[in-house]
């Protein structure tokens, strides 16, 4: 934004708006998730390439085409564009190798390039002479240059504008046509496979009617970019019914909302099409209008009054002009990015991600500094019109009130400072709650404790939050925590029973088995947890049931298998997509098994049961680091057992709680004779 607040604002109000976005986009608490997960590094890696390609193109391409100030414009300076263009689309390829939405990169340079860089408009590129306007010549040094064919001034002047009216079209085509093609190559790196979707992480996405989908849709973009402007509910995971659907939009009250968020994005686009449709005077200068800047009132003879300047009244329309083009701007720097996770051109596996809105939030600093720094002209404004409406008031017989000719500099004096005050607070509150959340995240249970209290509907935070209780070795509490999780996963997700209609899709059957695999998993948690904390009688049930479910989802799995010619223990390549996503049906259903069979050995009430159960789970899966660790302890059991002279049906296993409550101890005992 520095070409347009350095036009109209001052460089040091520039400045003030680069600190400004710089220190509210370091400290705003939404990156804590990118920066501290290790799976949101990508985001970073994706911004630090994407920032990088907009700063090159709008430093060369769109820089080399506006920065000579001469009449003439080289072919240098026509080749350093280009080349700037180049550039931005490599960092544009390696942004969208680290995530998707870093192909809209190119999307943002040429708004950014639209509305403030060459700040062109509609009418002036409908305007625009490809003939007659320019050609080239060489100069005595035998240089290439494009120059005007008239030397008048203003026609000059107008024949640069064209030039740069024409490069950007030109680079506009250039970044069009590159942009098509890299996302054709992208595309077709996908192949013919399509989203591994599971609707239990995204209902939305799943939804048959068309408007409660877009309702609840546009109800997330609200949410999304209330969590940008009030980072209060900050969650790690907020799949599944974390954002209950507005399945009934005539009475949910979230509706009026959503009416708000498109009243808001309508505003914008009207701004943006005025904008796009109003040229900037770029003869606005003294020059050109004839008139002396230095004049602030022109006499006028009939009314014997004071006018106010041509030029100051022009000097306002541009700047009234620029700063809408530069709001449109910000907030589209908010939106573009924003795309790829809103679910409008594909669906994605997750309701919201703090992760996702790292570099739609620098947009949102972007559109947060123009609207507190335009503040106090909007108070002033504001007090202005009242003086006037008051100056109405007492010529037509109102109540007179005076009003001093320096009451409004004094209120704009007072508000000149209102957007530091709000600018501070607005800081610290956000680097508090930063600092509040990187604690978090420093240590598991704190984090999945405060996730699990604003999202405790979410597919992972119960369960996560459980297991991190587990591995603090409050095994009790977590085993509460662990319980509703695992009623709550069964009463919404659609475990795999049948699977007769699965082997005509590839996409069907991962979602299931994914369905299954992940309550099977939560079950065993759950299960451990009890074990953990003594309460086996409470576990030994809950694994049978699994077991059960397991083997039956499995046997209706080899029973489709075989039906598209396969063996199902069989190698299945993976050219042969129905058969191989049975095969990975399969082999997730095996590993759920595996892990409640050796919760199960750990359960047992007698040494050879616990060793039957651990030889059962190594068999279920046996590259499974989990169940072979646990086969190899109870073999080391069974091994000092014999050495000392005993069997191992002479020995009872005996759990020994700790002071606390919270967990039990394994330890052996001798059965009397």
């Amino acid at each position: 934004m520095s070409l347009a607040t350095g036009r109209y604002g001052g460089e040091w109000r520039r400045k003030c708006r680069v600190v400004w976005v710089t220190a509210f986009f370091a400290v705003h608490p939404i990156h804590v998730e990118a920066v501290a997960n290790s799976t949101g590094r990508a985001e970073v890696l994706c911004a630090l390439f994407y920032l990088l390609g907009f700063w090159v193109y709008a430093k060369l391409a769109v820089g080399a085409s506006l920065g000579s100030k001469s009449l003439l414009v080289n072919h240098q300076s026509a080749l350093v564009s280009v080349v700037g263009v180049l550039v931005m689309m490599v960092c544009t390829l390696a942004s969208m190798l680290c995530k998707e939405h870093g192909v809209t990169l190119p999307i943002i340079c040429v708004v950014w390039d639209s509305y403030i860089g060459t700040a062109t408009s509609i009418p002036e590129l409908i305007k625009l002479e490809w003939s007659s306007t320019i050609h080239t010549k060489r100069n005595k040094d035998s240089s290439i240059s494009l120059q005007t064919t008239n030397n008048n001034e203003r026609q000059t002047k107008s024949g640069v504008r064209q030039n740069q009216c024409k490069v950007f079209v030109l680079r506009a085509i250039i970044i069009i046509l590159l942009t098509l093609l890299l996302a054709y190559w992208r595309l077709s790196k996908n192949g013919t496979s399509a989203a591994n979707l599971v609707c239990e992480q995204n209902p939305a996405a799943c939804e048959p009617n068309t408007l409660i989908r877009f309702v609840h849709l546009a109800y997330l973009w609200c949410l999304n970019f209330w969590l940008m402007l009030c980072p209060t509910w900050l969650s790690p995971d907020w799949s599944g019914i974390s954002v209950p659907l507005i399945s009934h939009p005539a009475t949910d009250i979230r509706v009026p909302v959503v009416f708000m968020g498109l009243g808001l994005l309508g505003l914008m686009l009207y701004h943006a099409f005025v904008a796009a449709v109003t040229p900037l005077p770029f003869s606005h200068n003294s020059v050109s209008t004839g008139l002396s800047p230095a004049s602030k009132k022109l006499s006028n003879s009939k009314a014997g009054e004071t006018v106010d300047d041509p030029f100051e009244v022009e000097t306002k329309i541009v700047s009234s002009n620029l700063w809408r083009r530069t709001i449109v701007t910000c907030f589209f720097w908010m939106i573009i990015p924003f795309i790829t996770s809103s679910n409008l051109l594909v669906y994605v596996g997750f309701v919201i991600a703090d992760r996702t809105l790292y570099l739609p939030s620098f947009g949102f600093c972007l559109l947060l500094v123009e609207g507190l720094v335009s503040l106090p002209s909007f108070l002033y404004h504001s007090s202005g019109r009242a003086a006037i409406s008051n100056e109405i008031r007492t010529k037509s017989g109102g109540l007179p009130k005076e009003v001093s000719p320096s009451s409004s500099t004094i209120k704009k004096s007072n508000t000149s400072i209102l957007p530091w005050v709000c600018a501070s607070i607005i800081l610290v509150l956000y680097t508090a709650k930063q600092q509040a959340q990187t604690k978090r995240w420093s240590n598991a249970v704190l984090l999945w404790e405060e996730a699990y209290r604003i999202n405790p509907n979410s597919c992972m935070n119960g369960s996560m939050y459980g297991l991190s209780l587990v591995g603090e070795k409050r095994n009790k509490d977590a085993a509460k925590i662990l319980m509703l999780s695992h009623k709550r996963e069964m009463n919404t997700k659609l475990y795999l029973k049948n699977v007769k209609d699965v082997g005509s899709s590839s996409i069907v059957a991962p979602n299931e088995a994914s369905s299954l695999f992940n309550l099977m998993i939560t079950r065993f948690k759950l299960s451990l947890a009890l074990v953990n904390s003594g309460n086996c009688d409470k576990a030994r049930p809950l694994i049978e049931e699994g077991l059960t479910l397991i083997d039956d989802a499995v046997r209706d799995t080899e029973i489709q298998i075989q039906k598209l010619g396969y063996n199902p223990n069989d190698h299945i390549p993976k050219s042969d997509t129905a058969a191989y996503s049975l095969a990975q049906v399969k082999e997730n259903l095996m590993n759920s098994k595996a892990y409640l069979l050796v919760c199960k050995s750990r359960c047992a009430t007698n040494i050879p049961d616990m060793g039957l159960f651990a030889y059962d789970a190594v068999m279920a899966k046996p590259d499974l680091d989990y169940a072979m660790t646990h086969a190899q302890e109870v073999s080391s059991i069974v091994k000092n057992i014999r050495e000392a002279g005993l069997e191992p049906m002479d020995v009872k296993i005996i759990w020994e709680k700790s002071a606390d409550g919270q967990s039990v101890e394994f330890n052996l005992g001798y059965v009397e004779s």
